[in-house]
C-alpha cells in the first residue's frame, strides 16, 4: 500500500475551489490515479435528510449509520472528527494515490481571500493564488 499525497484547498466562497478540484480529479482519474476527495464545511449541515430512514436511525441514537445501495455505500458518522482522522479512515478504506481536501480550514492556515492553501497535512505546505482565470 502506498502513502497517498494529500493536498488541501482553502479559499473564500465562490472563488472556484470546487470547479478547480473537479478538473483536477477528472484529469488525475483519466491518467490512472486513484483519487479520494473530502469536502469540509464550516456550516452546521448534513447530507442526511430529516424523515429518511438513515435520519431516523441517527435520531434513535445510532452514532454511525451506513446506507448501502446498488451504486454506493455511505458512512454517516454522527460526530465531527479531525482532518487527520478523516485521512486515516480514507487510507483504511482503499488504496488511493492522492487525497484532495476542499475546505481545509486548519487554524494554522493563513486565511487570505482568493487563495488556495496546501495545508500541513503531513508534509505539505504551499500557497497558490486562486483567480477565476485559473479554473477556466
Amino acid at each position: 500500500m502506498t502513502t497517498p499525497s494529500i493536498i488541501g484547498f482553502y479559499g473564500e466562497s465562490n472563488t472556484g475551489k470546487t470547479t478547480l478540484i473537479v478538473k483536477i480529479i477528472n484529469r488525475l482519474s483519466k491518467d490512472g490515479f486513484n483519487v479520494a476527495s473530502v469536502k469540509i464545511s464550516n456550516k452546521k449541515i448534513s447530507i442526511d435528510s430529516e424523515g429518511k430512514d438513515t435520519w431516523k436511525h441517527a435520531e434513535a441514537g445510532s452514532k454511525l449509520v451506513v446506507f448501502s445501495s446498488e451504486n454506493e455505500t455511505d458512512f454517516l458518522l454522527k460526530r465531527k472528527i479531525s482532518n487527520n482522522e478523516i485521512v486515516d479512515n480514507i487510507k483504511r478504506l482503499g488504496n488511493y494515490d492522492i487525497i484532495l481536501v476542499e475546505g481545509a480550514n486548519d487554524e494554522n492556515i493563513p486565511k487570505n481571500p482568493h487563495t488556495v492553501v496546501y495545508p500541513r497535512f503531513h508534509r505539505c505546505n504551499c500557497v497558490i493564488p486562486l483567480t477565476k482565470a485559473n479554473v477556466r
